[in-house]
């Protein structure tokens, strides 16, 4: 068995067990790889898309089916001219915000010859409005709703590194608040082989009870983990710190002089800090591609004019490698 058949294997038979709506353990049968644990429907993107699309970036709006029969809507990128066995991307949104917080990474890591992928969450964006979901908002979620998100994310991952244009053993998480969280439970979990590299952006110790500081003491020393938040964030300050201190994989840790949280961090510097992180940690010199031309733009946003304003650049701890 090669490593890409291994590490899917390793992701469906993680489905024999999961958590229950309650949180108690529930045995259901495991998925072979095949439509019925992660199925996609693709579609063009809508004719008012607000989100400015470059030339040389294909999107497809996808519909994701997880385990318990609810559907995530999510954005899917590459390049037109895509290469095959790219490293894949998942862009996790905070808190009350939805998949475009990311933009314009997601269009410009796929320009770099990644695949993005970037998707609502339960009770957030358009995921709240996709038929057979409850209508619940983000404000309205419920304990099993916050706990079902970590089995959602591994159906999300599942559904990637099965795309035949995608290299399933090398794949990213970028998560930011409750998304950051996710990304660091999801990391230390037995189905997350796949996973090289977690960037976690103003997570906090405990939100809605996923917890990032127990999870960080098991991610695998080969994975690489990154740490940012703003230095006036206090909750997130003191979890950035915590959790660098208690991950004994290769980590970095990126204070910003800024009380910003999440994206929001990007304009002092962490932009191009996050796609120099996701370069160095999944793509080979000799694999990269020249980037699709931007104009630039804040996430969420419509590109904006350059600003002539100095920005608030962040510090690195001295990168951190686990000792053999």
């Amino acid at each position: 068995m090669n490593r890409r058949a291994a590490i899917l294997s390793a992701i469906f038979l993680a489905t024999a067990v999961s958590g229950g709506p309650a949180g108690a353990a529930t045995v259901i049968q495991a998925k072979s790889p095949g439509p019925s644990s992660a199925t996609a429907k693709a579609s063009g993107a809508p004719a008012n898309d607000k989100y400015r699309q470059p030339r040389g970036i294909m999107k497809e709006i996808l519909t994701i089916e997880c385990d318990d029969g609810y559907f995530l809507t999510a954005d899917y990128y590459k390049r037109d001219k895509y290469p095959r066995n790219m490293p894949g991307i998942i862009f996790i949104h905070s808190e009350g915000n939805e998949r475009h917080e990311f933009y314009p990474l997601t269009y410009m890591t796929a320009g770099r010859s990644f695949a993005s992928l970037a998707y609502d969450l339960r009770g957030h964006g358009e995921t709240t409005g996709q038929k057979g979901n409850p209508p619940r908002t983000a404000k309205e979620l419920t304990d099993a709703d916050w706990a079902a998100m970590l089995v959602d994310l591994r159906n999300v991952v599942s559904h990637l590194a099965m795309k035949p244009e995608v290299n399933g053993g090398r794949l990213a998480l970028v998560g930011s608040g409750v998304g950051a969280n996710l990304a660091i439970r999801a990391a230390a979990e037995p189905w997350a082989a796949a996973i090289r590299c977690v960037i976690a952006i103003s997570p906090g110790l405990d939100i809605h009870g996923i917890k990032a500081l127990d999870a960080a003491v098991l991610i695998p020393a080969n994975t690489r983990l990154y740490l940012s938040a703003g230095k006036a964030d206090a909750g997130s300050f003191d979890a950035v710190n915590a959790v660098y201190a208690a991950a004994k994989c290769r980590k970095e840790l990126y204070l910003i002089d800024s009380a910003a949280r999440g994206s929001m961090l990007f304009g002092h510097g962490l932009f191009g800090k996050v796609q120099e992180w996701l370069t160095s940690s999944l793509i080979e010199p000799g694999e990269r591609k020249a980037p699709v031309p931007w104009s630039g733009g804040r996430p969420g946003q419509a590109p904006a004019k350059k600003s002539t304003r100095p920005t608030t650049a962040g510090k690195s701890v001295q990168p951190q490698v686990p000792s053999r």
